[in-house]
């Protein structure tokens, strides 16, 4: 087989600084979400309110915004609008295990930072809440952690190439990715993703994307809803065993929940 060559240090293709101290993050902690790219708020109410009068018959030639005809596009009927306008976010500090979910998304397209051609450096890794609070299961994860690390960098030391080097280091290590999301599959996937029965880091950082979008336009962030807000009852179709009245996650919980 064709001999795998490895990538040649030329002093840029290394991990960014704040992936690579070697750190155990606990939990949500360190994780960044920006907003990068995102439509102008009165153009695309603009859009959207034209959108909906013309398709209704009505009068066009005035850059008067309706706020009920712009909000009509997300309660039902008229939705082709939201396809035109797109939100990009920068998420840095989230594991592998997180970005192997969100890439999922198909209508979405994202950047990842690639194990095959940049040297990892000393990775930070993160850990869920659940295996912190055990002493004892938080010190082997601390001696496997320093494990990893020196294997991956003996390899890199042997020149292994890092896209082989790259299988040694464990789902929990930290990575950066951008995402551009059509606003349709934005809003699909908040209705989904930000349900707290997902995993916690996802759930965060949907929770965190609407943060963002707040700052720049509020009146679009309040379109942003999971499914059971909307419905006022569970919608959650994951295998665990749902139950509203005793499990914590009702609609009003889920919405409870919000403040992280």
């Amino acid at each position: 087989m064709p001999q795998m060559r490895k990538s040649l240090h030329r002093g840029y293709n290394e991990s960014p600084p704040f992936l690579s101290w070697g750190r155990i993050d606990r939990g949500l902690g360190n994780i960044e979400v920006r907003l990068i790219d995102y439509p102008d708020p009165e153009r695309m109410k603009l859009v959207f309110s034209k959108g909906v009068k013309g398709t209704c018959g009505n009068e066009v030639d005035s850059n008067e915004i309706s706020e009920d005809a712009a909000s009509g596009l997300f309660t039902g009927g008229l939705q082709n609008a939201r396809k035109n306008s797109s939100l990009c976010f920068e998420i840095s500090g989230v594991s592998l295990a997180f970005t192997h979910q969100i890439v999922r998304t198909g209508l979405a397209s994202f950047m990842q930072l690639s194990m095959r051609f940049t040297w990892m450096k000393n990775p930070n890794l993160r850990i869920p809440e659940s295996i912190w609070e055990h002493e004892d299961l938080l010190a082997r994860f601390d001696s496997l952690h320093d494990g990893f690390n020196q294997l991956y960098q003996d390899c890199i030391s042997r020149d292994i190439p890092y896209q082989d080097a790259r299988y040694i280091l464990p789902s929990g290590t930290e990575t950066y990715i951008m995402g551009i999301f059509p606003l349709h599959v934005w809003l699909d996937t908040y209705a989904y993703r930000a349900c707290p029965m997902f995993m916690h880091e996802m759930s965060y950082v949907w929770w965190r994307m609407k943060q963002e979008v707040r700052k720049v336009n509020p009146w679009l962030a309040e379109q942003a809803v999971i499914s059971c807000e909307k419905s006022h009852k569970c919608m959650f179709q994951g295998r665990e065993d749902v139950k509203e009245e005793d499990c914590g996650f009702s609609w009003r919980a889920t919405h409870e929940r919000r403040n992280y």
